[in-house]
Order: C-alpha cells, then sequence, then structure tokens
C-alpha cells in the first residue's frame, strides 16, 4: 500500500508541477504585459517616441503601448515554455530554446545599450529642438524674413485715412479728412457693424515655418550623428561602414553648405536693403511723376519706374552673390554650369542697360517728333489731303491723317532703335531681318506715295477734260482717269515689288490689246477709205504706162 502511495505522490508532483509552471507564467505574462501596456499610457513615453521617429499621423494610427504589452506577453510565455520543458526533462527539446533564448540575451546588453544611445540622442535633438524654436521666436526671425521677403505694404486709401487721423490728434495740428476718407470712414463702419469679425489672417506658410524647419532640420542632424555609434553598438558591422561613410561625407560638405546658405542670407537682406533705399529716394526725387509726365509710366502698365529701378538694383547686387555662394559649395558637376550662365548673364547686364537706355531716349524722342510731325501736318492742311485726292474720307481725332502720319513717325523711330539695340545685343539675324523688313516697308511707302501722286494727277487730267470743249469730255475723261490710275498702279506695284513679273505681263498685255484694238478699229472701219485709196494708185500707175513718149526709130537722125 505504501509503495502504490509512493508512485501516486510522485506522479502527481511530476505532472503538478509542470502544469503550475504553466499557469504561473501564463498569469505572470499577463500581468506583466498590462502593467507594461498600462505603464507606457499612463506616461505617454512610447507615443512621443513613436511621434517622434514616425511621425504624428502614422504614430496615431498605432497603439505602441499595446504593441509593447504583446512583446513583454510573449517572451515571458517563452520563457515558460523553456521552464515547462526542463521541469518535464525533455533536454533535447528544451535545448534549442534554450540557445536562442543565450544568444539573445547575450544580444540584449548591446540592445540595451543602443537604446540608451537612442534615447541619449532623442533627448539631445529634443533639447536642440527647443532651443531653436525659442530663439527663432524670440528673435522674430519668421517676422523678419517676411517682412524682407513681401516687402512694406503698399499705401491704401485707409492707410492714408489713418494717417491723417493720427497727424490730426497731435498738439497744433489742423488737418482735416476730406471728403473721400470721411466717404470711405462711414462705408467702412456700416461693414464692419453688418458684417462679423474677419478670421485672423495666418501668415505665409514661407514665413511661418522657417524656424519650424531650421528646428526640425537640427533635430535630424543630430539623430543622425549618433546613428554610427547606436550601429556600432549593435554590431552591425555591415552596415556601419556605408553609413559611417556616408555621415563623413555630409558633414565634409555641412560647411560648404552654410557657407553658402550665409553668403546668401546676407547678400539677399543687403539686396533688399539697397533695393528699398535706392526705390525710396528716386520716388522721393519725382522719378514717379517723371515717368507718369512722360507717358513712361503708361507705357509700362502704371507701374512705378522707382519700383522697377529698385528691383534692377536687387538682381544685380544678388546675381554676384549667388554666383559666390555657388562657389562655396565646391560641387564642380553643378555649381561649374550655374556660374558660367550667371557669368554670361552678368557680363551681358552692361549691354542690356545700354540697349535699355537707347529704346528709353528713343521713345521720348520719337513722342517729341511724332507730336511735332502731327502739329505741322495739322496746320498746313495734311489733314484734307483724302478729299483733295478724291476719296471723301476725312479723317478726326486719333483717325486724322495727321495723328497717324504721327504714330507711324513714332513707330518708325522706335523700329531703328530696336533694331539698334538688337544689333548692341548681340542679335546679328534679328538685325537682318528688322533690316530687310525696313527697306521692304521703305518701298511700300513709295509705292504709296506713287499711287497717292498718280491719284491727284488722274484727278486733275479727268477735270481739265471734262471743262475742255472736245466732243464727249465726259467719256475721255473717264478714259483718261482709267488710264493714268492703271499706269500708276503698275508703277506703285512695281515700285513695291509685289508680283513684278505679273505686273509687267499684265501690263504688256493690256497695251498689246489696246494696239491690237486700235488697228482692229482701223483696219474694219476704214476699208472703204483704203479701196479708194489703193484704187486711185492703181489708176495713177496705168495713165502713166498709156502716156508714155515712143521710142526713136533708129537710122531717122541720118
Amino acid at each position: 500500500m505504501s509503495e502504490v502511495t509512493g508512485f501516486s505522490s510522485e506522479d502527481v508532483i511530476g505532472v503538478v508541477t509542470p502544469i503550475a509552471v504553466l499557469v504561473v507564467g501564463w498569469i505572470l505574462a499577463l500581468v506583466l504585459g498590462a502593467l507594461t501596456r498600462a505603464g507606457l499610457r499612463r506616461t505617454s513615453l512610447d507615443e512621443r517616441l513613436a511621434s517622434a521617429v514616425l511621425g504624428e499621423g502614422r504614430a496615431a494610427e498605432l497603439d505602441t503601448a499595446r504593441t509593447a504589452g504583446r512583446v513583454v506577453y510573449y517572451t515571458v510565455l517563452l520563457f515558460t515554455a523553456l521552464a515547462f520543458l526542463q521541469v518535464l526533462s525533455l533536454t533535447a527539446a528544451a535545448q534549442p530554446i534554450n540557445a536562442m533564448l543565450d544568444s539573445v540575451f547575450a544580444f540584449v546588453p548591446r540592445l540595451l545599450g543602443a537604446a540608451l544611445l537612442g534615447l541619449v540622442a532623442f533627448a539631445l535633438a529634443s533639447v536642440v529642438r527647443r532651443v531653436l524654436r525659442a530663439a527663432v521666436e524670440r528673435w522674430g526671425v519668421d517676422r523678419k524674413l517676411r517682412a524682407a521677403l513681401d516687402g512694406p505694404a503698399p499705401k491704401t486709401a485707409d492707410d492714408a485715412a489713418t494717417a491723417r487721423s493720427v497727424t490730426s490728434t497731435l498738439p497744433g495740428a489742423q488737418v482735416a479728412p476730406t471728403e473721400e476718407e470721411r466717404v470711405a470712414a462711414f462705408e467702412r463702419a456700416e461693414a464692419s457693424a453688418s458684417m462679423p469679425p474677419p478670421p485672423p489672417v495666418e501668415p505665409p506658410a514661407a514665413g511661418r515655418d522657417v524656424g519650424r524647419t531650421l528646428a526640425d532640420a537640427s533635430f535630424w542632424l543630430v539623430l543622425l550623428l549618433f546613428v554610427p555609434a547606436v550601429l556600432g553598438t549593435l554590431g552591425l558591422e555591415g552596415l556601419l561602414a556605408p553609413v559611417q561613410g556616408m555621415i563623413d561625407d555630409l558633414l565634409g560638405f555641412l560647411p560648404n553648405l552654410v557657407s553658402a546658405a550665409v553668403i546668401f542670407g546676407v547678400g539677399f537682406f543687403v539686396a533688399r536693403v539697397v533695393q528699398r533705399i535706392v526705390t525710396g529716394l528716386l520716388s522721393g526725387v519725382g522719378l514717379d511723376r517723371l515717368s507718369a509726365r512722360t507717358g513712361i509710366q503708361k507705357a509700362m502698365g502704371g507701374r512705378s519706374l522707382a519700383a522697377l529701378v529698385g528691383i534692377v538694383v536687387f538682381t544685380l547686387i544678388l546675381l554676384p552673390v549667388a554666383i559666390g555662394a555657388l562657389d562655396a559649395l565646391a560641387l564642380e558637376s553643378v555649381t561649374a554650369p550655374a556660374t558660367a550662365m550667371l557669368e554670361s548673364v552678368f557680363t551681358a547686364i552692361p549691354l542690356l542697360f545700354a540697349a535699355a537706355l537707347l529704346l528709353g531716349v528713343a521713345y521720348l524722342v520719337a513722342r517729341l517728333c511724332a507730336s511735332l510731325v502731327e502739329n505741322m501736318l495739322s496746320a498746313v492742311g495734311f489733314d484734307a489731303l483724302p478729299e483733295r485726292l478724291g476719296l471723301r474720307v476725312r479723317g478726326e481725332g486719333r483717325s486724322a491723317p495727321s495723328a497717324i502720319a504721327g504714330k507711324l513717325t513714332l513707330i518708325a523711330i522706335m523700329f531703328f532703335a530696336a533694331v539698334e539695340a538688337s544689333r548692341m545685343l548681340g542679335f546679328e539675324t534679328v538685325a537682318l531681318l528688322s533690316t530687310e523688313l525696313a527697306t521692304l516697308a521703305g518701298h511700300v511707302l513709295l509705292g504709296l506715295a506713287i499711287l497717292a501722286i498718280g491719284l491727284y494727277l488722274a484727278n486733275l487730267a479727268a477735270r481739265l477734260i471734262a471743262r475742255s470743249d472736245v466732243p464727249h469730255p465726259r467719256v475721255l475723261a473717264i478714259s483718261a482717269r482709267v488710264v493714268i490710275l492703271v499706269l500708276v498702279a503698275a508703277m506703285a506695284l512695281r515700285q513695291m515689288g509685289i508680283a513684278n513679273e505679273i505686273v509687267e505681263l499684265a501690263f504688256g498685255l493690256t497695251l498689246g490689246a489696246v494696239a491690237v484694238a486700235g488697228a482692229l478699229a482701223f483696219g474694219l472701219g476704214g476699208r472703204q477709205a483704203a479701196g479708194r485709196l489703193l484704187d486711185e494708185g492703181w489708176r495713177k500707175l496705168d495713165r502713166r504706162e498709156t502716156y508714155a513718149p515712143p521710142a526713136a526709130e533708129p537710122g531717122a537722125a541720118e
């Protein structure tokens, strides 16, 4: 009976112990997993790490606390399974799991070291990011950059009214608002009373995100600097070598990048300051008023000439700055073509200025000459020329012949100035084509002059013939007018160079047709007269033959 009892006790212990190990291990896994999940959710450390690594969007979709709890749960279960196999003395089954766990635990110190380095890197990067953000906000870098990029806001009528109202509150100031300002103030008051308050104006993205972008870039740069140390701690030599080389290249290029950024940033701000000074100075000395009086502002679409000069000055300063920034990068394959292009542009700038100056002076001279030509032609009665030519058209205002002649004068002067400007810029093909076009325009104008003179002569001849005492004067006048117009039109087309062969052929055929028509008219209409003339000729010839003296006989004299 004792043997049976002893056998039963050992058997029960051998069965109960593994089951107890499984149950205790499972409960321990549940407890440790729940504690891990609750601790992470309470401290929100997992969310901050996930947001820093994955971003806020992906971190919100991922439940890191639950994932960490499951990892702890299954790890404890793995140890429980190993203990269960060892209790059952199943060494052959427990040995692979034990070897795997030995490898894992041998790697745990490296993993903990890498995690510690990662936490240090994350903490340091976070501190750097916070410090940079605070510095950017305190120094107002975003606001100053927006002001430098956007420039001063243009003054409006509301600003003028506000300035007048502020000035009127000063001691001794006697400034009364104008009628327009009172109406504008009344309309603004009504609009503000009837409309809800406007939403707050967001600053431009370019200026708002500068501090954040700089801080985030510094954050990731600090993390990147810790990557080789983390990989070295983990013993991943295959990944360490290329990453270390990449970081060395990046750190070697970083001074060049910083130098280029500093050069371009300082040059940009200097160019912007000089632009504002030049624009304000030129506007103060009355350049805008002068451009408005001379018509240049209207030709530019109402834009300020002082602002245009300021933009040109800004560009001239920024071009060498850009060349210096590209040289500071020391990337020959990238910077060499860009630098060559910028140098070519910078070399062409004096020619551009000379061409622009030539066109500007030519425009002023052209406007003066056009005004003189228009006034002179209008004074000598050039506007009545169409009526004198018999066109019965009299233009007025801008369609008057004198106004058209003035516009043609302006166009001609600007055309020749544009040809010279294109030659100065080295556009020989454009200059050659423009010269040929000018030659063709000269031929056309000369042809039109010939046509106008011919029209005047045709009308004069028709009037003279119509007033004469010849038979059928109206028919002869119309015929003479048509003949002169045809002849002059042929000469004008020949001068213009329009279808010379066709004009010559048509004119020759016309003259031949006239000659043939005259010959036929004379031949068909004068047959009887020609017959009488021929009969008289034959009769005279017959008489001469009938009354010829007889010849002397030989020997009669003897």
